[in-house]
């Protein structure tokens, strides 16, 4: 493949990789007969902060507006993230909220409304996150065993894993982890190491194993087909850790292999749908602001016909003619005078209105 552009930071490098054309012409169309393989298929090769899970967000969500931003087509490109997150994206951690947990079909009865299994999805999801949080939070904050994070400590996770949501939702993001294993193998770094004063017969520190290399994908795209085994099927690599006379890494490599399909796209009906819910809110909300608009005008001018009534302001319209053609003394223009209280109020209170139904 040709590369088209790269983007690098130093917690990542993305790069947009061109396809070759291989004469597969029919293979490479979608329903409508539009080439997709010619938008190019962006890679990024991460590595994330070691120690704070707000610099782990950050990262990678500056390498997910990098490898949004290389697409050729008002779409989403088929993105791989692949790399060391340095976290293991377990339920209730920060990271962890930038993965989609379900799936949506783009049709006709999806649209009308919210299913029964996708609130169920909704809710196992938010009760997920609760559930762990405060395992996650304490494990990020590298605090013992015997300590629970503070309730600001926890307000700052709520926060930060609030704006990962907002991400997502913002930028129409879906992304999804290869199921892969444990990567990395080694003494515990939280165990407590008792083999100095302890007889070596006694006692014996045991390997603890983590996830901490991930491949992230975008799923509208790409489905993954087949996988690498990681420690799982290494058990040489469990006993005595990475790197070994086998293995001359600390991480476990991993890998993947995809197939590439079309963006999906709506069914005649769900875009028939689409078009007149659309059609139907707009002409709704059009109605409303004229009805507002029409409405506010009539009070505010009963307002200020009742305020000139109290004021004895309403000209005498039974003048004689004689009278109106005397002359009079030209006078200098008054000041307009400003709007009496109860109008002020009403035209306040007409805008906030305005306000509400314009975010409705």
């Amino acid at each position: 493949d040709g590369s088209s552009s790269m983007r690098s930071t130093t917690s990542c490098v993305t790069q947009a990789f061109l396809p070759v054309d291989n004469g597969d012409q029919m293979q490479r169309k979608n329903d409508n007969g539009i080439d997709y393989t010619t938008e190019p298929i962006v890679i990024t090769s991460i590595h994330l902060d070691a120690q704070s899970e707000e610099k782990r967000v950050q990262q990678l969500q500056r390498c997910l507006e990098q490898s949004i931003s290389l697409s050729s087509t008002p779409y989403i490109p088929p993105c791989f993230i692949a790399g060391d997150y340095n976290c293991e994206l377990f339920d209730g951690s920060c990271v962890n909220a930038f993965l989609s947990k379900k799936e949506c079909e783009l049709d006709a009865t999806t649209l009308q409304s919210s299913t029964p299994q996708s609130l169920a999805a909704a809710i196992e999801e938010g009760n997920a996150y609760k559930e762990n949080r405060e395992k996650e939070c304490a494990s990020a904050l590298r605090l013992s065993s015997d300590v629970s994070p503070s309730k600001e400590q926890l307000e700052s996770w709520d926060e930060l894993h609030a704006s990962v949501r907002k991400f997502t939702r913002d930028n129409f993001l879906t992304v999804k982890r290869v199921d892969t294993g444990c990567t990395r193998v080694a003494y515990d770094h939280d165990e407590e190491d008792t083999t100095s004063s302890a007889m070596p017969d006694e006692t014996e520190r045991t390997m603890g194993m983590w996830h901490l290399d991930h491949i992230l994908y975008t799923p509208s795209t790409l489905v993954p087909l087949a996988k690498w085994s990681s420690l799982e099927e290494d058990p040489h690599s469990r006993k005595v850790g990475l790197p070994n006379d086998r293995i001359p890494t600390d991480h476990l490599p991993i890998a993947a292999s995809f197939e590439r399909h079309p963006h999906p796209r709506l069914s005649p009906d769900a875009e028939r749908m689409v078009t007149e819910s659309l059609n139907a809110i707009d002409s709704s909300q059009r109605e409303e602001l004229n009805t507002h608009t029409f409405e506010a005008g009539q009070t505010q001018a009963e307002l200020e016909q009742q305020h000139r009534r109290k004021n004895n302001i309403i000209t005498d319209e039974s003048t004689t003619e004689a009278e109106s053609l005397q002359p009079v003394k030209k006078s200098k223009k008054k000041k307009k005078s400003p709007p009496p209280p109860e109008v002020i109020q009403h035209i306040r209170n007409s805008r906030a209105a305005l306000k509400v139904l314009k975010a409705e």
